[in-house]
């Protein structure tokens, strides 16, 4: 890693490294503040990518850390959604599993040996997955059913 690439990331500016990931149109929800969380998770991911190329050991520990960081805020963020309107006890109870998948996860990658390849490989599937079941579902019901709440919290 060159000291320009040091310097994007230490200010938060991954989006001047190489871009090869990016979200996906058809996994935007519709919810704008759920939406840019979700922007940003995968601008980071890109920024793991890079890391992984490069080796750059000290830049996945970076990684690492903004992922566990990051994931708690915005699962916090999801979870106060789903209590505030009171979202059906089943898809609650299925979208926080989900999340417990993702922390089980986030703590093998601490474990000596782990591969970062395994875990880009995970947290593309992983968002993939959950962005375009759990999420979706409950961006559509917090849309359709709760237009009040939508336009009190138009972006934290």
């Amino acid at each position: 890693m060159n000291i320009y690439d040091k310097v994007a990331i230490m200010l938060g500016m991954h989006d001047l490294l190489p871009s090869k990931i990016i979200m996906p149109v058809y996994l935007i929800t519709g919810y704008e503040p759920i939406d840019e969380e979700h922007r940003q998770i995968f601008a980071r991911v890109n920024t793991y990518a890079h890391a992984i190329e490069t080796q750059n050991e000290w830049l996945i520990e970076r990684c690492h850390q903004f992922f566990r960081s990051y994931a708690r805020t915005h699962f916090e963020h999801e979870d106060a959604i789903m209590q505030r309107i009171h979202y059906d006890a089943a898809l609650y109870d299925q979208h926080l599993r989900a999340h417990s998948r993702f922390w089980l996860h986030m703590e093998k990658i601490k474990e000596p040996g782990h591969r970062t390849k395994d875990t880009l490989d995970f947290m593309l599937h992983w968002l993939e997955g959950h962005i375009n079941h759990q999420d979706r579902q409950l961006c559509q019901v917090l849309l359709r059913d709760h237009p009040d709440f939508v336009d009190d919290h138009p972006r934290r």
